[in-house]
């Protein structure tokens, strides 16, 4: 084990407790009021929804509390999983003996409701996903995917693992969802961690620390990987076309809502990349949504015959909610998709009042109305509350909306019994997603005899029975069955040719067989036909042939045909790519240049056609190729990049030359080197280089922060740090402290920034706050001068950040002789008078610090205290000002764990439109109470290695080691091997009483300053005015 030498002194972890990552496309969060539980009939009356729908209660507690997730049998009856232990283990229980238990819910003899009958107990951790087909129950618990025979009591019978995995991660976030599937396979989604699942055959690792969705038989063989590079795939649904939709919560990183691509590596912890990748915002990125804040617990492609016609093929998502309460987002969206799976529309389908309401699943019922399962609860603590709701359409007289005209009015529609073939055969194209799925267990039972038939509906049949007919084939995978599939090869609908290609290839001898629908006009039949091509050879030029002919327009369609290439292409079909003369096939080369370093399959094909590129780039833009080369750094670009910095580049482009060279050549390399980038850092400060556009100022940045200082380094980042945009000037401030050499220099240009009249008040203020943590000669006329200015804003601002002064003496000085006059401005300069006077004795940094304010956590005057001032925060709340708000935000260094627009260096989530999501109580708790309400990820953890050493703090899994950083900022790496035992403590990384060292004004405007940021990045900041 070795210990990294990363030091953070707590100083510059103060207020990082504000734990939750959020965009602002959310709904406003309750107002600040009590939220008593509610009786579950009384609840009814928060929530909305659209006309024509009612919900009602079918079951709640005491028969159900802390339901996790729900299953169907054949028959209709509900298993639901209590989740006893979820999150907070055995401790947090809200019963005496936790067993996790799955219950059947029965209907009371007099017909009053449901109760429980108890299938199954026993379990150390909740059980997360459930499946009921068959006479067997099927669930997944933490590593293991078992099964049990159901008897005819409903009971559970002996369990058999099927699927395990070698890693046993913390819970909840092992193993999730699990269903069958129409073709016979049973379908996992898997949350991130190094999982390695093994059945009956050899294991399968996912890529990294990574969530994923894998399939497998349900004898635990043939396990695959249909996608990867997710953090938390909660859920997942296929509609009758194939489509796969999955469901991934973010921490610190997207919420995302994914149409999956076979085989995809959707990046999250597989490579180092930012929001706006993971986001699909990158031209490069896996096309993806991204989901509002929260944690959304089902996707449901809504393909039953109870609703309205219109919502045939939507996407109902489940949103828990963001965390913390009371919180925002509580509800049920309605994502409106087209036939290729573009997302048109996105509008609620069920809202609510009751920040209480925490969906956990949602699922069909046998008449295709909706069950709704309910936490109940203030987060994701254990309770006795839990609720189970049924939606149902019955129709608006309002707007003359009717029932689909196929729905059954029965409360489960009749289906066709074993051995009725003609029932089961016309029941294929019945709305009712019922009576199709007893229709395909009918003809897939009755064996191959009945093939020719069912290829008759899949070759001739409408587009939905058509579909549910090849999927009988697929499941029955009979002999018959490859030759009855490509009857739908002919089908007028390319959505079942698209289809019937897909699942032919996943038969024996697929090779070419759809060779004859490689000029399909469709582009997606054309693509999937491509990918299944007999040979590599042909497969390649078949997939850039169907790029050219229009599938590279569609997002989803080039990054598929990119991953062909990035696979299995040679430095020839990388380079057709990118000469094309059609920019969609020409990204789609870039795509798979990316994706073949990222994956190391052909990377050096890759490298030969970017290299040949740089040097002469044709059509393609030289800033799309540098991008490419900066992200995978390679001895071979160093030739091309050199010989292009000689050339007349962009400001752009100059940097993305010197940052891939910097790379390949560190600081101590030769005097050329050197030669070249003082060469640049001169044409810029003389201004032959422009430095106008975002893009520009941030690329600067990332290279000076790697640089010494210099004349004229800080010639360039002057004006940067004098740049209207906050997120800019935040990140020049940042790069200002981190560059390397003499601080003399930097604070001789803050000096000139404060003393410079011309310049914004935002600058000059921001400019005094770096100058105190960068002074090592105190300068006590300018210091005198800021503290006695006319101008308010300056003088508080000077005041406050000598508080922090690196010369701590002097600056207490300095304070002293100017008390009188300060105190006289006003109760902002008394109070950070006086709570200089009350951290005298602290040692930022030290262990005593830590120390003393863990005692002030229990001391009784302290709580009291605590407690008044929340009352006056959320009183006073308003009187606060941002602007200053966010300079005390920066003085007290807590963008070193939070950031808002980009990532912190630490241990935090960014800040992004928090206020949207989240009310004031919550921002104001999490400043006062870190502990309150703790993030996923951001707990402290005790680890125990072998060698008897005890860490405590935040871990992240690195690769093979675990990264523990404690409160005062120390890191020690520890290998995975040498870690005896690893387990929460159900607190934050942030110690109470921080506070304390603020006084209560600059609490006022740090609130202002969290409930100002509503928006997302790239919005200007407040003003300190």
């Amino acid at each position: 084990m070795m210990a990294d030498r990363r030091r953070m002194p707590l100083r510059l972890i103060a207020l990082c407790a504000v734990s939750i990552a959020a965009s602002a496309r959310a709904s406003e969060p309750p107002a600040a009021k009590d939220h008593p539980i509610l009786p579950p009939q009384e609840a009814l009356a928060t929530f909305s929804l659209p006309p024509g729908f009612r919900i009602e209660v079918v079951a709640a507690e005491p028969t159900l509390f802390n339901p996790m997730t729900m299953a169907l049998d054949e028959q209709g009856h509900v298993y639901v999983s209590l989740a006893h232990t979820y999150r907070y283990g055995k401790e947090g229980s809200p019963v005496g003996n936790p067993s996790n238990p799955i219950v059947r819910l029965e209907p009371n003899a007099d017909g009053s409701g449901f109760h429980a009958v108890e299938v199954a107990s026993g379990f150390a951790d909740p059980i997360m996903g459930l499946a009921v087909r068959g006479g067997e129950l099927w669930a997944t618990n933490l590593n293991q995917v078992f099964a049990a025979p159901l008897g005819d009591d409903g009971k559970a019978g002996e369990r058999r693992t099927v699927v395990r995995d070698a890693e046993t991660p913390w819970n909840p976030f092992g193993m999730y969802r699990i269903t069958e599937r129409p073709d016979g396979l049973f379908y996992l989604c898997v949350g991130d961690h190094p999982t390695k699942l093994s059945g009956s055959a050899d294991p399968v690792a996912v890529r990294g620390s990574t969530g994923a969705v894998f399939r497998f038989r349900a004898d635990g063989s043939d396990i695959e990987i249909l996608a990867q590079g997710m953090r938390a795939p909660f859920s997942f649904d296929i509609d009758p076309y194939g489509r796969i939709w999955i469901l991934s919560n973010g921490e610190g990183n997207p919420n995302r809502l994914i149409h999956a691509i076979p085989g995809a590596d959707y990046h999250f912890q597989t490579r180092s990349v930012d929001w706006e990748w993971l986001a699909g915002r990158h031209p490069w990125a896996p096309p993806v949504y991204e989901n509002p804040p929260g944690a959304h617990t089902t996707v449901l492609v809504y393909d039953s015959s109870a609703f309205p016609a219109e919502y045939w093929g939507n996407l109902l998502v489940a949103n828990w909610g963001v965390h913390g309460f009371p919180s925002a987002n509580h509800v049920i969206l309605r994502h409106v998709v087209d036939e290729r799976g573009n997302r048109l529309e996105t509008t609620p389908f069920l809202t609510t009042t009751d920040p209480r309401f925490r969906p956990t699943q949602i699922a069909r019922a046998p008449d295709g109305n909706l069950f709704v399962l309910d936490w109940y609860g203030m987060d994701d603590e254990n309770d006795l509350t839990g609720r189970l709701y049924k939606i149902s359409y019955t129709g608006d007289a309002n707007t003359g909306t009717a029932r689909s005209a196929d729905a059954a009015s029965d409360p489960v529609p009749p289906a066709a019994r074993e051995g009725d073939l003609e029932t089961a055969l016309a029941g294929l194209a019945n709305r009712n997603h019922w009576v199709r799925d007893a229709s395909r267990r009918v003809l897939r039972n009755a064996g191959a005899a009945n093939a020719d038939s069912v290829g008759r509906v899949a070759a001739e049949g409408r587009s939905l029975e058509a579909a549910e007919a090849l999927w009988v084939l697929r499941a029955g995978e009979w002999s018959e069955s490859v030759k009855q599939i490509e009857r739908a090869f002919t089908h007028a609908d390319w959505r079942v040719r698209r289809l019937a290609v897909q699942l032919r290839s996943e038969l024996p001898d697929a090779g070419g067989a759809a060779a004859r629908l490689l000029d399909d006009p469709d582009p997606d039949v054309r693509m999937e036909a491509s990918l299944n091509a007999a040979n590599e050879t042909d497969r390649l030029s078949a997939v850039i042939a169907a790029l050219r002919a229009g599938a590279a327009r569609d997002a989803r369609l080039r990054y598929r045909g990119a991953l062909a290439i990035a696979r299995g292409g040679s430095a020839v079909h990388f380079e057709q790519l990118l000469a094309d003369t059609n920019q969609d096939v020409r990204t789609c080369g870039l795509i798979a240049l990316d994706e073949a370093f990222h994956e190391g399959l052909r990377a050096d094909a890759a490298s030969e056609a970017l290299a040949k590129r740089i040097e002469e780039p044709g059509a393609v833009k030289l800033d799309r190729l540098l991008a490419v080369a900066d992200q995978w750094p390679r001895t071979a670009w160093e030739g091309p990049v050199a010989t292009a910095m000689r050339g007349e580049l962009s400001a752009s482009e100059l940097v993305q030359c010197v940052a891939i060279l910097r790379k390949l050549k560190p600081a101590s390399a030769t005097a050329a080197w050197d030669g070249e980038l003082d060469r640049f850092w001169t044409r810029a400060a003389a201004g032959e280089v422009a430095v106008t556009t975002a893009a520009d100022k941030q690329g600067v940045l990332s290279i000076l922060a790697l640089d010494r200082v210099q004349p004229n380094t800080l010639a360039v980042l002057d004006p940067i740090l004098r740049d209207s945009d906050v997120e800019i000037r935040d990140e020049a401030h940042r790069t200002f402290a981190a560059m390397s050499g003499e601080t003399g220099p930097r604070a001789d240009l803050c000096r000139r920034l404060i003393r410079d009249t011309t310049a914004s008040l935002e600058c000059r203020l921001d400019a005094i706050v770096s100058l105190a943590s960068l002074e090592s000669d105190f300068d006590e006329t300018l210091w005198t001068e800021l503290l006695d200015s006319t101008t308010r804003e300056v003088s508080l601002v000077a005041l406050r950040s000598l508080r922090n002064h690196g010369r701590i003496d002097a600056a207490a000085k300095r304070i002293a002789s100017a008390r009188e006059r300060l105190s006289a401005r006003g109760p902002e300069f008394q109070g950070a008078l006086d709570v200089r006077e009350r951290a005298a004795d602290l040692q930022p940094g030290s262990q005593q610090f830590l120390a003393q304010l863990y005692a002030r956590e229990k001391d009784r005057a302290a709580v009291e205290r605590k407690e008044r001032l929340r009352t006056k925060l959320l009183e006073g709340h308003a009187q606060g000002n941002a602007g200053l708000g966010r300079l005390v935000f920066r003085a007290q260094v807590c963008s070193r764990c939070h950031r808002s627009g980009g990532p912190a260096e630490f241990a935090g989530p960014p800040l992004d439109g928090i206020a949207a999501t989240q009310p004031v109580e919550y921002l104001v708790d999490s400043i006062l109470y870190p502990s309150k309400t703790i993030k996923t990820g951001f707990m402290l953890e005790l680890v125990v290695t072998t060698d008897g050493r005890v860490l405590v703090g935040g871990a992240v899994r690195e690769g093979d080691a675990l990264v523990v950083t404690s409160p005062t900022g120390t890191a020690d790496r520890v290998a995975m091997d040498q870690i005896e035992q690893r387990r929460q403590l159900n607190r934050s990384l942030m110690p109470e009483s921080l506070e304390s060292t603020m006084s209560e004004a600059e609490l006022f405007d740090l609130v202002a300053y969290l409930a100002s940021l509503r928006t997302p990045r790239g919005a200007p900041g407040p003003s300190p005015r």
